[in-house]
C-alpha cells in the first residue's frame, strides 16, 4: 500500500513530495503529473522539487517504464531535484531513481534530512527566503 502527498513547501517555488510504502507505476505517474501541474501554475522561472524517501519502501523495478513516467524531470522549468531520507532499506529504489535522474540530466542531490536539503537549496538559489522562514510560515 502506498501514500503520496504533493504540496507547495514554498508557494510557487518549492514543491514537496512525500512518499510512503511501495510505489506502483501509476503512483509515480500521478506524482509526475501533479508536479508538472504545480510547475505550470507557478510564475517562477524555476521550480524546485524536494522528495522524501523516509517512508518509501520500493519503486517500480523496470528502468524503462519508470523513466517514461517521470516526465516532470524533463520539464523545462525544473530547478533542483532534491531527495532526502534514509533509503538504506530500499537500495534498488535508490539505484533506479538515481539512474533515471542521471539520464534526465537534471540538477539533483541526495541528503539525509529535509533541513539539509533546504540548507543546500537556499545556498544555490538566492531568491529563496531562509530555511527558518520557509519552515515557520
Amino acid at each position: 500500500m502506498s501514500h503520496v502527498s504533493i504540496d507547495w513547501l514554498l508557494e510557487n517555488k518549492i514543491i514537496q513530495v512525500i512518499t510512503e510504502g511501495d510505489l506502483a507505476l501509476d503512483d509515480v505517474r500521478t506524482v509526475s503529473n501533479a508536479v508538472i501541474d504545480h510547475i505550470n501554475q507557478s510564475p517562477a522561472p524555476l521550480v524546485h522539487v524536494v522528495l522524501s524517501e523516509e517512508k518509501m519502501d520500493s519503486l517500480p523495478k523496470s528502468l524503462k517504464a519508470f523513466s517514461e513516467v517521470v516526465e516532470f524531470l524533463r520539464h523545462d522549468r525544473i530547478g533542483w531535484f532534491l531527495i532526502y531520507g534514509n533509503t538504506s532499506h530500499a537500495p534498488i529504489a535508490k539505484f533506479l531513481g538515481t539512474m533515471v535522474i542521471e539520464m534526465a540530466k537534471v540538477r539533483h542531490r541526495r541528503f539525509e534530512t529535509l533541513q539539509e536539503s533546504l540548507d543546500f537549496l537556499v545556498s544555490m538559489d538566492t531568491t529563496l527566503p531562509t530555511v527558518d522562514e520557509m519552515l515557520n510560515q
